[in-house]
């Protein structure tokens, strides 16, 4: 197996077991969490050597999702959908990048307690101008992926992806949508 691929099988691997985590958090205790505070959380209760395999499998995601942008693997194109689609994918990157830096702050017991991140974000948005107006745009844009997601879904898109033996079983289906 060749080690991008090993390396990209981490970085889903790493994204399961936080959005595993987030959920299982939320119906054992009620609890929720956004992605970097469970990161915290399981820094706190797993360890140090779990959270820095998640910000490695972060990375790994975030290189191929930058790579997968920047090369056009999957033939989007060079149209205004096929870059909006490259783009999205270069903002996920983005994302799990920045994921990946909670992750080793985190694993280095580094991060600064001191508030609710996405509040003190939100609120120096607000004491910029436009402020109220990029809000509403992170929201729509936001909105916008979780409409993309569903859709992929519901369609079964996301099983492109999977070897012609493995997609045409059913359980493997639903447990994707799910």
């Amino acid at each position: 197996m060749p080690v991008f691929e090993v390396v990209t099988r981490l970085g889903f691997a790493a994204r399961g077991l936080m959005y595993g985590a987030i959920g299982w958090l939320a119906i054992v205790s009620g609890r929720t969490e956004d992605a970097k505070g469970i990161i915290d959380y399981l820094g706190h209760r797993a360890g140090a050597v779990l959270v820095a395999i998640m910000a490695l499998g972060f990375f790994s995601y975030a290189a191929w999702r930058f790579l997968e942008a920047w090369l056009d693997t999957e033939d989007h194109g060079r149209d205004f959908r096929g870059i909006a689609i490259r783009l999205g994918g270069a903002g996920s990157g983005a994302i799990h990048l920045s994921l990946s830096i909670a992750a080793i702050l985190a694993a280095f017991h580094a991060r600064k307690g001191g508030g609710d991140a996405p509040e003190q974000g939100a609120a120096v948005a607000l004491g910029m101008p436009g402020g109220e107006w990029l809000l509403f745009l992170a929201a729509a844009v936001a909105a916008g992926a979780a409409v993309q997601q569903y859709r992929k879904a519901w369609t079964l898109k996301f099983l492109r992806h999977f070897k012609p033996a493995a997609a045409k079983r059913p359980w493997i289906g639903w447990l994707g949508r799910i």
